[in-house]
């Protein structure tokens, strides 16, 4: 007996795992940008370059105990972690801003199937084979809740940017001034943020509404909204990079091999590791949503940036990114296809647009063969 539950448990997990990989972003065709990608129109930050390195007679002085990482400049390093995380962000913007346009209402969704009305009955027995490879070419076309998905994307990467300015502000803010003894460091990004909270406010309300009624979607409010948060949101996520780098010429920044250097590098660290806590199961920290947010994140990373420079980024267990991305993205799968890259970190076409420009060439294959049957 104990055999056949070991076995129908086997046969269960097989199944529901089979299931979890056929709707994860594993399962997504994966096709290199050959168009408008998202890396624009809002611009990709600058990774800031390390200044220093750790040299041998350092490294042999290095008191025990002391990270090596300490050595090297930990606002550059810091700087580097936030580029890497106002670039997903700004994947994600330009990946809603290039895909709206093309996102198909419920009505739209329901009524496409390949058969636009441009036949006239008396075509020949070509017919039938044109409307089957239509049918065939449009099968990704034909989900209904296309419109709800790409909400729920949107919405997605407004609480990821929300919650992360709450971090910013309730920990790399204030511990960065406790460090450098100087409160007036980040008065101008409280400013920027608070600039930015009208803008952010307009748009969650506009996609709450969507949210909930989806056949309601139409592109030109939602990019006015978002053409109207660009200009101050790009401001503020390349100016935080750039200042938290330039810091390391701050004053008061404590002498290496000392008691405060070390702490001040363990502080940063640390906030390093919580602003994606919960990306690794930690909870707290940037993200408030494992089962959204954290998708979101990981598929609007391209390891391939900055030369490979971040290929490791987040660092995390390979399988660890993997059952995150895949089992866990699983939860909200239509949404992810939105997404600017796939779960290995690689620029993705984005959906939306590779499906429109497709739909434009079938229906110019259409109607260059019918101008030809006419002409016969």
């Amino acid at each position: 007996m104990s055999r056949v539950w070991f076995s129908v448990v086997v046969a269960t997990a097989a199944f529901w795992g089979t299931a979890v990989v056929k709707r994860s972003p594993y399962s997504y065709e994966v096709t290199p940008p050959v168009r408008q990608w998202a890396d624009q129109p809002m611009k990709l930050v600058a990774v800031p370059l390390p200044t220093t390195t750790t040299t041998t007679t350092q490294q042999h002085h290095q008191w025990e105990g002391q990270d090596d990482e300490e050595e090297d400049d930990m606002f550059v390093t810091s700087a580097q972690h936030l580029a890497h995380l106002h670039n997903a962000l700004i994947r994600g913007y330009n990946s809603i801003v290039l895909q709206a346009p093309h996102v198909l209402p419920p009505t739209e969704t329901a009524a496409d199937g390949g058969n636009d009305g441009n036949d006239d009955d008396d075509e020949d027995e070509d017919d039938d084979d044109d409307e089957d490879e239509d049918d065939d070419d449009d099968e990704d076309d034909e989900d209904p809740d296309e419109a709800r998905h790409f909400i729920g994307y949107a919405r997605t990467w407004v609480k990821f940017l929300r919650g992360h300015h709450d971090d910013e502000e309730a920990v790399l803010f204030p511990e960065t001034a406790s460090i450098l003894h100087d409160n007036t460091l980040w008065g101008d990004m409280y400013k920027e943020h608070e600039s930015l909270v009208e803008h952010i406010q307009a748009l969650d309300a506009h996609l709450a509404h969507l949210s909930a009624n989806a056949s309601a979607y139409a592109p030109a409010p939602l990019l006015s909204l978002l053409s109207a948060l660009r200009a101050p949101l790009e401001q503020n996520l390349h100016h935080e990079v750039a200042h938290l780098a330039s810091l390391s010429a701050h004053p008061a920044v404590a002498p290496r091999y000392t008691v405060e250097r070390a702490v001040a590098a363990e502080t940063l660290l640390n906030w390093r590791a919580n602003s994606v806590g919960a990306v690794a199961g930690g909870g707290g920290g940037l993200v408030g949503g494992t089962f959204d947010v954290v998708p979101l994140l990981l598929l609007n990373v391209d390891r391939g940036h900055n030369d490979g420079g971040n290929a490791d980024w987040p660092p995390m267990l390979a399988p660890v990114r993997w059952a995150l991305v895949n089992a866990v993205g699983a939860v909200h799968a239509g949404r992810w296809r939105f997404a600017s890259c796939d779960a290995w970190g690689r620029p993705r076409e984005l959906y939306a647009v590779g499906r429109a420009a497709e739909r434009r060439r079938r229906e110019q294959e259409r109607e260059t063969k019918k101008r030809g049957q006419e002409e016969l």
